[in-house]
């Protein structure tokens, strides 16, 4: 049994933004090991007992190790099993998909705060660019 928990991770965090803007994967992989950390106390009762893969990925594209790994995995399984798809065009499908889907919902987050702001008027935009620099980021 695997368990997939999949996260997003911003390298812009208060907590990490200098490491990161020095080394790559530094947002993925701290939520890797805290997810990891999570996961690894928790019991399981009677014989289930799930392998537990963090799948991470960072708000401009990155992928996190445990991602890359489980996710290659998977590409020659398919590969093996259908013989039709490469591993490389496989991986590049859901690099896609995941590219796509995350920036959908970063636009939905910058939309819903433009509303906001918009709602509340002349008030709202006193403070407009840090407002929508607070969302995008």
């Amino acid at each position: 049994q695997v368990e997939l928990d999949f996260s997003l991770a911003h390298p812009f965090s208060k907590d990490i933004i200098k490491q990161a803007s020095r080394e790559e994967r530094v947002a993925s992989t701290k939520r890797e090991d805290k997810k990891i950390q999570k996961y690894s106390n928790q019991q399981h009762p009677g014989l289930y007992s799930p392998t537990f893969i963090p799948l991470v990925f960072e708000h401009f594209g990155s992928w996190g190790k445990q991602a890359e790994s489980y996710l290659s995995q998977l590409a020659r399984r398919v590969r093996d099993q259908e013989g039709r798809t490469t591993e490389g065009q496989f991986i590049g499908q859901w690099r896609k998909k995941f590219s796509v889907t995350l920036q959908k919902s970063n636009s939905n987050v910058i939309l819903k705060k433009l509303r906001a702001i918009s709602e509340a008027g002349d008030e709202g935009w006193d403070d407009n660019e840090t407002d929508i620099q607070n969302a995008i980021c």
